[in-house]
């Protein structure tokens, strides 16, 4: 039992970290999720566990990976022979989804006064 809390938390913890990363409410997710903002609360929290059908909701809207959210652990991904074999127009949208990434990044960071 103690190993689920855990599990919980640090997945909890990890949900958190990627919501505040892409700049969107506990609302939003809670929304997202079709759950209410207490019971969000408590997922980000550790006290409740995402179910299966949540934890693919987050991926298709999200595009959340459920691997590093349940493990912590990022596919490893050779970036360069996936943009070889992207098309111009895929690469584009690929630099463009960066860019924005990057410019939320020094925004959020200039907002703290960093």
């Amino acid at each position: 039992m103690r190993n689920r809390k855990e599990r919980n938390i640090q997945i909890g913890d990890r949900l958190r970290q990627i919501r505040r990363g892409i700049s969107c409410t506990g609302e939003q997710f809670a929304e997202a999720l079709d759950v209410g903002p207490e019971h969000y609360r408590k997922l980000e929290g550790g006290t409740c566990g995402l179910t299966l059908k949540n934890i693919l909701k987050l991926y298709e809207i999200y595009g959340i990976d459920p691997t590093y959210l349940l493990t912590g652990n990022h596919p490893k991904v050779d970036v360069e022979a996936y943009l070889i074999n992207c098309s111009l127009e895929e690469k584009s949208e690929i630099f463009e989804k960066v860019f924005a990434f990057i410019s939320g990044a020094v925004k959020r960071n200039i907002d703290r006064g960093w």
